[in-house]
């Protein structure tokens, strides 16, 4: 799960930002994103844990609090 930011309303973005990098498969995403009034982005997301000894595991909606 990655972030990218603008400066310039979407005209050009910057380099990725991983949020997470331990997702179970490919099958994840939908995120969206706020700013919190402390300024921390909250960006929460469809996501799912690798396979524990071959068990089909849960999809789930997680979240993740970054500072930009």
């Amino acid at each position: 799960m990655c972030a990218r930011l603008s400066e310039d309303d979407g005209a050009r973005w910057g380099e990725e930002i991983v949020l997470r990098d331990d997702a179970g498969t490919s099958g994840l995403g939908y995120p969206r994103s706020v700013q919190r009034p402390d300024g921390k982005i909250l960006t929460v997301y469809y996501y799912n844990d690798p396979p524990q000894d071959n068990e089909i595991t849960e999809r789930y909606i997680g979240s993740t609090i970054w500072e930009a």
